[in-house]
């Protein structure tokens, strides 16, 4: 008997059976009628039951003979089960590399390193990114890759890949690309060449980056403007400091940028002016006005010169000033032109030669009119209007201006108004311009004329402008930071919520001993979960750029998970939905390394997010786990999430357009940051919904080895308080927080001979002057009268060996440079632990 039936039955209980009936399932028959029936039959797989009842997968191949003078068929019959179960395997597996590769945000691919850059695998972003679905760009028949590189980059690119194909290096490329709709796209490339049976196969990944590069392009477009622009421009903070000069700024003044940044611009002064005149100057632009007029400043050479100055505020969203902004021309020149007309004035004399060198000279157009009839003009008029100086000479002078300024005009030069102001002209061509313009009445033939001079301001208009939408895009960035803290303020609410309910549920004089206990421990992890969440607050900034980090360390996972419950589980029964808990079916996972921060917030934003959306019915969160991972899921029966909106929810400040979506409340945020978060422990997040049935969101972690913490032991700690009761500590406490004395007094009660306390700065450095003998001062950095960081300083002045732990709600690392930078030995972070104040104090007089 041949060995495939072995695997079914023996030979003599096969024989007179119907193979059909006694071994193929019944579903299977009509196919293979099918087969039996036409003459020769191509190998086809079947499932056969084996003789112990289960089954196995076959591969038949049959035709038909003559046996014993009768049409007969004979099949050979094979065991494929180990080939079917491999091949399951790996379209399993490649569907779940698809899945991974749709969440990443860009394309990968696979490629052949020939002249067309045959795509032969690309995942399914593509179409997003280039309008094509895979298939269409991996047809060598209908879409070449290499067709949707711009042609000015083709050769760039190419060489930037042999170069890393010829050092067996990874590369990197930026450039632009046409989609399908023949639009042109910034993109990122990243990847290597790999040798696959001698034939160089290229893979790699490819991201948009087309926004990044506009924005790119609009900021060095601005820069360029202010950069070349032909007058002097700073910037200061509200303080008046200078951030900011431009390379004319440099020109006109001598001084070099490096010489000026975060200096008062008063260092320019030249003398020439009161201090009235600069104290009207602050008011005017402290009340939120613009000041327009003329100083007098020195160069760095002492050089005195003139600048025409117009100085306007930055307000926030808020109306705060943030900045102020000054643009000045050089009128030193026109200021000189201008005095010796009035020289001329005052001695009635008139020198046309001389007169003619000097407002030829000017940079602007210069006339002389006689109620409105130009007697005499220089040749910048000329170039400004566009006219030739035969053309002006007895033209009447309001046909330079544009026609809705000629009124201000014709009553400025009949009330002989001598200041600045600012219309529009017109030039020869018919284009229209803003001018400048200043008149002075001189004697002139004999007479009493006009001279104007005309200054074309359109740069410094442009100028204004691209300083207008700068501040508009501040302002607009400071809504949307102020949008972002709004919207995160529900994150600092619910902990809040908790510690303010359980306080409220201690002044119960009924509850026991342990109900106290457990309300006490509620209230620290709220606290705790709150200051967190402030901390996120504060890296959520930083999230994109990469500056957050995960703190992986071993977790108790149930207590965790416990804590979620406990914290919504009251929410709950008062919307009338029952919470379920789903602990890996029954089995826990006591120990997680992982970044217990990070997961709170996670799962906190999951439920409180199907919480909002789920009206009633059922929500139940929990875990299950695979072989080297851990899957976290919340499940609500809620509204459900179309699934046109199921990706752009993972986006800042987006919910998915619901029914009825007015109704719920929300910054939008929590599933950005919790995508964030994810995406740093290394795991990924999916979801399921269905509108109308619920959603339910997945976050699969890696399971990583636990690593055993080295953590002070309360054993360990008590033999450093035993050791510091041993030598008794003089402390001064230097803090201006009633409450954080009375728990600094407790929590340095046990180790100190004496305790003194400072409610300020001042008084800190008084006591330690007068106290000598003090060993110890617990800093608060920020207090009144004198900062904690100043107070330290002139301590060390007269006092090197005093230890001075500062203590602060500041916990950047920047803030714990400072404070080690002016003379501190330690930090500790409020909300302080006693666990670590213990250890900071012992580690600093253990080792003296």
């Amino acid at each position: 008997m041949p060995r495939c039936l072995k695997l079914l039955v023996t030979r003599a209980k096969i024989i007179g059976k119907n193979l059909l009936s006694e071994f193929i399932d019944l579903k299977d028959h009509d196919k293979i009628y099918k087969r039996i029936n036409s003459e020769v039959v191509k190998p086809y797989v079947l499932k056969a039951f084996k003789k112990d009842g289960t089954y196995i997968h076959v591969e038949i191949e049959a035709r038909e003979i003559h046996y014993k003078g009768k049409k007969a068929r004979i099949a050979a019959v094979r065991d494929i089960s180990e080939r079917y179960q491999l091949q399951e395997e790996i379209k399993i597996g490649r569907e779940r590399l698809n899945r991974i590769l749709d969440n990443l945000p860009g394309v990968a691919y696979n490629s052949q390193n020939n002249t067309d850059w045959t795509m032969n695998f690309v995942s399914r972003r593509s179409y997003r990114l280039f309008g094509y679905e895979p298939e269409e760009l991996t047809n060598e028949t209908n879409v070449k890759y290499t067709d949707l590189i711009h042609p000015d980059d083709k050769v760039r690119v190419r060489e930037t890949i042999q170069k890393a194909i010829d050092n067996d290096e990874s590369f990197e490329a930026e450039y632009r690309v046409y989609n399908k709709q023949n639009q042109i796209k910034w993109v990122w490339e990243r990847g290597k060449a790999f040798n696959v049976n001698n034939d160089f196969h290229l893979e790699g990944f490819i991201s948009d980056i087309t926004k990044r590069k506009k924005l790119e392009t609009a900021n060095e477009l601005f820069l360029k403007a202010i950069e070349a622009s032909p007058v002097s421009i700073f910037i200061t903070d509200k303080q008046a400091f200078i951030e900011y000069v431009n390379p004319f700024f440099e020109n006109l003044t001598g001084y070099k940028k490096s010489e000026v940044i975060g200096k008062n611009p008063r260092f320019l002064t030249s003398g020439n002016h009161s201090e009235e005149f600069y104290k009207n100057l602050r008011k005017t632009i402290h009340s939120g006005q613009i000041w327009n007029g003329e100083i007098r400043n020195k160069k760095k050479s002492g050089e005195l010169y003139w600048v025409q100055t117009v100085i306007f505020p930055i307000f926030n969203n808020q109306g705060e000033i943030t900045q102020f902004v000054s643009v000045s021309e050089d009128i030193t020149e026109k200021k000189q032109t201008l005095k010796e007309l009035h020289h001329a004035k005052e001695k009635a004399e008139h020198n046309e030669a001389r007169f003619k060198a000097l407002h030829n000279a000017s940079f602007g157009g210069i006339a002389i009119h006689d109620k409105g009839l130009i007697l005499d003009c220089n040749e910048g008029l000329s170039r400004i209007t566009g006219y030739s100086y035969e053309e002006l000479k007895g033209m009447d002078g309001l046909l330079l201006i544009a026609e809705d300024s000629r009124k201000l005009v014709r009553q400025n030069i009949e009330q002989q108004y001598e200041k600045p102001y600012e219309a529009f002209g017109i030039r020869k061509n018919g284009k229209r311009y803003p001018i400048r313009i200043e008149g002075r009445m001189i004697p002139y033939n004999n007479k009493l004329v006009r001279v104007v001079e005309f200054r074309d301001i359109t740069e410094q208009k442009e100028i204004e402008k691209e300083l207008v939408r700068a501040k508009e895009n501040a302002e607009q960035s400071d809504k949307l930071k102020s949008s972002f803290l709004a919207n995160m303020s529900h994150e600092i609410r619910t902990p809040m919520n908790g510690i303010l309910g359980f306080t409220e549920l201690l002044r119960d004089q009924e509850l026991s001993l342990q109900q106290r206990t457990d309300f006490i421990d509620v209230i620290q992890s709220s606290g705790e979960r709150m200051l967190n969440t402030i901390n996120d607050i504060i890296d959520i900034s930083k999230i994109e750029s990469g500056m957050v980090i995960a703190h992986m360390q071993d977790i108790n996972l149930p207590a965790l998970i416990k804590e979620l419950y406990i914290f919504f589980e009251q929410s709950m029964k008062l919307k009338g939905i029952t919470f379920k808990l789903n602990e890996n079916n029954g089995n826990p996972v006591m120990l997680l390394h992982t970044d217990p921060d990070k997961l709170n917030s996670i799962l906190t934003n999951l439920i409180r997010n199907a919480y909002k959306f789920t009206s009633s019915g059922t929500i139940e969160f929990g875990y299950t786990t695979s072989k080297n991972h851990i899957n976290f899921f919340v499940k609500d029966s809620g509204v459900g999430i179309p699934q046109e909106r199921q990706q752009a929810i993972f986006e800042r400040f987006v919910q998915a357009d619901i029914a009825d979506s007015r109704v719920f409340e929300g910054s939008g945020l929590g599933l950005a940051i919790t995508k964030s978060y994810t995406e740093m422990l290394n795991g990924t997040i999916s979801l399921e919904s269905e509108v109308g049935k619920g959603t339910t969101f997945y976050v699969s972690l890696p399971m990583q080895a636990t690593i055993n913490s080295q953590q002070t032991t309360p054993s360990e700690l008590q033999l450093i308080d035993n050791v510091l009761q041993q030598n008794k500590l003089k402390i001064l406490i230097a803090e201006d927080d009633t409450i954080s004395i009375e728990l600094l007094k407790l929590l340095v009660r046990d180790i100190a001979s004496e305790i003194l306390v400072a409610n300020n700065g001042k008084k800190a450095v008084e006591m330690a002057r007068n106290t000598p003998d003090i060993n110890l001062i617990l800093m608060d950095i920020k207090m009144p009268v004198i900062d904690g960081y100043t107070a330290t300083k002139m301590i060390r002045e007269f006092n090197t060996s005093v230890k001075i732990i500062a203590q602060s709600a500041f916990a950047q690392t920047e803030d714990i440079k400072k404070a080690r930078a002016i003379g501190c030995d330690d930090f500790v972070t409020k909300p302080i632990n006693r666990h670590r104040l213990v250890e900071t104090i012992n580690s600093l007089f253990m080792n003296d």
